[in-house]
């Protein structure tokens, strides 16, 4: 006589969310140094808050000094920041590819924030973002939820991560969105087919979802 395990009611849909929370978890373990410095002292650590110190690179200045220029145009002079006349003379700003201005999280975040505040809260959206598009696009293939984890763990902490937010460069955050594309470009098929086995006037509501 063989028994037969079943999973509990809910099981699935709790393990799921434990997932989706220990990868947010990962990525805001990896955003801790932009938020906090410890140091050695006598036998233990001091800690203190970073969140509004920055760094000292070039790249850093050049990004938030690109952030003031968005809000300060908007804020004070109430234009759109097509120019910035601080830099160089007068440079274009709006057609900067690496300019934050007209990003969501920036209309977001520029009327309450510092520029250094907002810049780290920005990098860590992107970090959050990127590790949960890892978790779906392994969880989509089969993964479980460690292999999830660990999915969202190597695209969030890897090297070069590190390297271009730790240097201030702004502009490579987004490329943290690309498991989201890779997972929205697998579903092109799928719904393609369904697209083209439906009336013409029920295609439009099934891309719209």
């Amino acid at each position: 006589m063989q028994s037969h395990m079943t999973s509990p009611p809910g099981e699935p849909h709790v393990r799921n969310w434990l997932s989706v929370a220990a990868c947010a978890a990962a990525a805001l373990i990896i955003s801790l140094p932009m938020l906090i410095r410890c140091t050695p002292a006598g036998r233990g650590w001091k800690c203190e808050s970073i969140a509004e110190r920055n760094s000292q690179t070039d790249d850093t200045r050049q990004f938030v000094m690109m952030w003031e220029v968005s809000r300060v145009s908007i804020e004070d002079f109430g234009e759109l920041p097509s120019w910035n006349p601080y830099h160089c003379g007068g440079v274009i700003h709006y057609l900067d590819p690496q300019a934050p201005f007209p990003g969501p999280l920036f209309f977001l975040l520029y009327f309450w924030v510092p520029a250094v505040v907002g810049i780290k809260l920005w990098n860590i959206a992107h970090l959050v973002a990127g590790a949960l598009g890892a978790r779906k696009l392994a969880k989509d293939r089969g993964a479980n939820a460690p292999e999830q984890l660990l999915a969202a763990t190597l695209v969030v902490g890897s090297g070069a991560v590190a390297q271009h937010m730790g240097g201030g460069q702004l502009w490579f955050t987004p490329f943290l969105l690309m498991p989201w594309v890779w997972w929205a470009w697998e579903l092109g098929p799928f719904f393609s087919r369904r697209c083209s086995r439906s009336p013409p006037w029920k295609a439009g509501s099934i891309r719209s979802r």
